[in-house]
């Protein structure tokens, strides 16, 4: 595979992880809400982990946001300055 073509997969790959990040952290806040049948204490309970787990999505995002910042000139080489021009799907996608 050409080295362009790679990098448009990895790019890809980095906007599956972001949306995926950003549906688990919603889905995670609603299941704190789903579960009315229970007593109080359950109830505080289950809603208690489910923020919790929707602040680690919220985390383990702006993580990787933060990591993957720079991709776009670490994968620019003499040989590939096209490459810049292909991730502007990624950059408009955020």
């Amino acid at each position: 595979m050409r080295w362009s073509e790679e990098v448009l997969l990895l790019i890809e790959e980095m906007h599956h992880v972001e949306a995926f990040l950003q549906w688990q952290g919603k889905w995670w806040m609603e299941q704190g809400f789903l579960w009315q049948n229970l007593g109080e204490a359950d109830h505080e309970g289950i809603t208690a982990y489910a923020i919790c787990q929707m602040a680690l999505c919220q985390a383990l995002l702006e993580d990787f946001k933060q990591k993957w910042k720079n991709i776009p000139e670490m994968t620019q080489t003499p040989q590939h300055p096209d490459v810049t021009a292909s991730l502007t799907y990624y950059e408009v996608a955020n």
